[in-house]
């Protein structure tokens, strides 16, 4: 059994009882052999009460959902400091060890690119994902092949940022300058140029489903060529090079089927006024099945 242990905590702090226990439900949860521990310190009863609540009803959401990791446990407890009470939530989820990102790296040291149903299955699965988030009013604003997952059987998965505690890619842009692999929309690099850093008034701008749409357009330029996308932005990952995306995706038409293709350039519209949205993609997914181009 193994773990990738992420905290999200005041006091990066997951508390060992939590742990222990979480640890002798997962051994009976045989299915389930790899996951991931959370711990989330709360501050006051109110919060506390509001967070068990929003993590019950996002394990119900994720376990009707077959291309979301689900949640497999979750923990709290409670402690005195001082004139307060803090309490803390242990949340285990499963996590398969594979990124989309070490499959992509793999093949291209093998020069070995991925197949048309292959991709196929990547976007369709991302989408459909996606999709079920959306339907929910989640967004997922941390679309990178780093946070899209593969099982031992192939299938392909996506975490909800709120449990996984990913950091969105927009942060890791505003906070951190820039970071190789990360694809913002053009929207988001307006605001970033427009030195906006208010999340509130940010999310108020733009919508950020088609941002997402946007960036996983990105992830799939970078899947089928195997190569990464940064060439397509300025130095410092705030501006699109347009002739380079461009060229880059002409490429890309030249591997893969036309229908493929055609749901790839839809997601890399540039205006995100007519660019679609996840639920109008799923209906892609739906009726379409590309075949492997001669």
């Amino acid at each position: 059994i193994s773990f990738k242990v992420t905290d999200i905590s005041f006091k990066h702090s997951i508390p060992v009882f939590a742990y222990q226990t979480l640890l002798i439900n997962l051994i009976n949860h045989k299915a389930r052999p790899v996951s991931f521990l959370i711990g989330i310190v709360v501050p006051n009863k109110e919060d506390f009460l509001a967070t068990i609540n929003r993590i019950e009803q996002k394990k119900l959401l994720l376990e009707n959902a077959q291309h979301l990791l689900p949640v497999v446990e979750h923990s709290s407890s409670s402690s005195n400091h001082f004139c307060s009470s803090v309490s803390k939530i242990s949340v285990l989820c499963e996590y398969p060890q594979r990124t989309l990102d070490d499959e992509t790296c793999e093949r291209h040291l093998q020069k070995r690119r991925y197949n048309e149903k292959e991709l196929w299955t990547i976007l369709a699965s991302c989408i459909l994902g996606m999709a079920h988030l959306q339907r929910n009013r989640i967004s997922h604003e941390a679309v990178r092949s780093s946070q899209i997952f593969v099982e031992n059987t192939g299938l392909i998965k996506i975490a909800d940022p709120y449990i996984s505690g990913t950091v969105s890619n927009w942060e890791v842009m505003a906070n951190r300058g820039k970071i190789g692999h990360i694809y913002l929309s053009p929207e988001l690099c307006a605001q970033l140029n427009n030195g906006s850093t208010d999340m509130n008034r940010l999310l108020s701008n733009i919508d950020i489903f088609k941002s997402d749409v946007f960036s996983l357009g990105m992830v799939m330029l970078e899947t089928g060529l195997l190569e990464y996308q940064d060439d397509c932005y300025a130095s410092n990952g705030n501006w699109l090079e347009w002739e380079k995306l461009t060229r880059n995706f002409q490429r890309f038409t030249c591997l893969y089927s036309e229908e493929l293709c055609k749901v790839i350039g839809i997601m890399l519209d540039r205006d995100p006024s007519t660019r679609e949205s996840w639920m109008q993609l799923e209906g892609y997914v739906r009726v379409m099945e590309p075949e492997e181009k001669n």
